[in-house]
């Protein structure tokens, strides 16, 4: 079975079509699953932000010395590091436009 030229280039075409819809497809499942990681990874940087600044969960969390003299700056460091880790997560929501989850 020859096929003519023209026969031949529609084939072609038509394949390339085919191809080029697989790839957006991809395309298109790779950017969710990047999405759904991003929302993911802030969720979680929100969440040991809110765990950090309550001070019985601190305690839980990391043992340090609590009831010594260093307590008022140990306390001091855990909320300054929840606040960066909160930054962060307010970085990736305005680089990215996603919106973390909701308060409850």
């Amino acid at each position: 079975m020859d096929l003519s030229r023209k026969d031949f280039h529609k084939a072609l075409k038509d394949d390339l079509k085919q191809k080029e819809e697989i790839i957006k497809v991809i395309t298109r499942s790779i950017s969710e699953v990047i999405r759904l990681q991003t929302i993911h990874l802030m969720n979680v940087q929100l969440a040991v932000a809110d765990q950090i600044l309550t001070e019985e969960k601190m305690k839980k969390i990391f043992p340090f010395p609590w009831d010594s003299e260093e307590k008022e700056q140990t306390v001091k460091t855990m909320k300054t590091l929840a606040k960066s880790i909160a930054a962060s997560a307010k970085v990736v929501r305005t680089t990215t436009g996603l919106r973390p989850r909701k308060k409850k």
